[in-house]
């Protein structure tokens, strides 16, 4: 359960409350972006990606949704980025 304690230390720069907010959603995390990718070694490398933008973006995080939802969120974002940059790079080596 995330509380203003932790929040408040980790928009102050307090990695082990940043982990205390996110640890807890990893696995599902991961699994959503393999879902999406269809690559374990892309998954793991978009978690990577989504933990270290939740970790910039904290400060901007304004609790209109669980901290759950949110990491689900920039995660999907960067997946569907990520097939993006994929099919562009698809096509471009087709013509």
């Amino acid at each position: 359960m995330v509380t203003a304690g932790t929040l408040a230390r980790a928009r102050a720069g307090d990695e082990q409350a940043f982990r205390e907010l996110t640890d807890p959603y990893r696995g599902e995390l991961l699994a959503h972006c393999y879902q999406i990718l269809g690559s374990v070694a892309d998954a793991e490398d978009m978690l990577q990606e989504t933990l270290l933008a939740a970790w910039r973006g904290l400060t901007g995080f304004e609790g209109r949704s669980s901290v759950r939802a949110w990491l689900h969120r920039i995660a999907v974002n960067g997946c569907l980025n990520a097939l993006r940059v994929q099919a562009a790079a698809a096509r471009g080596r087709c013509r």
